[in-house]
């Protein structure tokens, strides 16, 4: 089973923005439809790139969290990881690297549409956020 994490800082000591949290805020209510929390004690939270396996150990909860969570630290480093972008593979790409140690996740820097992926992924997760609360059925209906 995956290691069980135990440090926590508060999501706003870490700095991650408002637009951010109330999507972690609103998936915090679903919790236990998802799975709820195995593999951290209060919530998940990034320490190095996640792995593969690591991720299919996750809950559903766990993965969602933490996939919110790398979009949002993408969002604040975006200018230091594109700035940082050569267009080359993972061992030759410091913004690849950086991506890993801030993000928790990875890419192919050297693929078509990377840098597009990486400056519309944060603002698309964003607007489905918004997009979702204007159902028929009223807000996150």
């Amino acid at each position: 089973s995956a290691p069980i994490s135990t440090t926590m800082n508060s999501l706003e000591e870490t700095g991650i923005p408002s637009c951010f949290t109330a999507i972690l805020a609103e998936l915090q209510k679903h919790e236990d439809n998802f799975g709820g929390l195995k593999n951290f004690v209060h919530r998940p939270f990034i320490e190095q790139k996640v792995t593969k396996r690591q991720f299919q150990q996750y809950t559903d909860f766990e993965y969602i969290y933490l996939t919110v969570l790398s979009f949002a630290k993408l969002h604040l480093n975006m200018d230091l990881i594109l700035e940082k972008f050569n267009g080359q593979a993972r061992a030759d790409n410091p913004s690849v690297q950086l991506l890993e140690v801030l993000c928790g996740i990875t890419m192919h820097g050297d693929r078509s549409g990377a840098v597009a992926l990486l400056q519309h992924a944060p603002p698309s997760l964003l607007e489905a956020f918004r997009v979702s609360g204007h159902t028929r059925r009223g807000p996150r209906g």
